[in-house]
């Protein structure tokens, strides 16, 4: 009578690529500011191999912004590697329909206690929830930007908890994978009839 035979064979393949988040830069509860029509540039260098770097960060608009409200365009953004996100802001009643603010959740003070408009401040935690943004490359240039302002005591902005992180990915990493071949005792159909070493075959 023919027994069933089992060989295990070991084939070499590649796992999928695999994405962590990795951290490139946390600035914790440091303030960068009081700020007008400066900036403030974060430069990193040595990237893992990444396809997006992901931007969070708190956010102060202070004073009398009146986003596009006269002769001047209240802006406050951001660039990496030269490309450009910003956007206009209004303080006041009057300016806030002019606004292209993407976050509508702020909690209103004086948070720099220079001016004379009382609690027109805006604090944005986490500002418009992060950005993602694709990035390939092995540097990276983060900068922080205002324009169109007037002095500091009229028109200010500030950063806190920067927050800048990558889905940094793994290369494939070569992994036994195991394929298991059976037989359903039929070789007494297409083989002598005699006591047979099968071995396993190892790739």
């Amino acid at each position: 009578m023919s027994k069933g035979l089992v060989a295990g064979v070991f084939i070499l393949g590649l796992l999928p690529c695999v994405a962590h988040s990795a951290v490139l830069l946390d600035t914790g509860n440091t303030s960068f500011g009081d700020h007008t029509n400066d900036s403030v540039t974060f430069n990193l260098t040595d990237l893992s191999a990444h396809t997006e770097v992901n931007l969070n960060f708190d956010l102060y608009i202070m004073d009398s912004w009146d986003a596009n409200l006269g002769s001047h365009i209240d802006i406050f953004g951001f660039r990496i590697d030269g490309g450009v996100q910003s956007w206009l802001f209004g303080n006041f009643d009057t300016t806030m329909p002019l606004e292209t603010n993407e976050d509508s959740s702020w909690v209103n003070g004086n948070y720099n206690g220079v001016n004379d408009w009382g609690e027109i401040d805006r604090f944005f935690s986490d500002y418009a929830d992060g950005f993602t943004i694709s990035h390939t490359g092995s540097t990276l240039n983060l900068e922080f930007f205002g324009s169109g302002l007037q002095e500091i005591s009229d028109e200010s902005w500030r950063v806190e908890n920067v927050l800048l992180t990558t889905n940094t990915v793994a290369a494939a990493v070569p992994e036994p994978i195991v394929t298991w071949f059976f037989s359903l005792g039929l070789i007494g159909l297409i083989g002598v009839r005699r006591k047979t070493k099968l071995s396993a075959s190892y790739a």
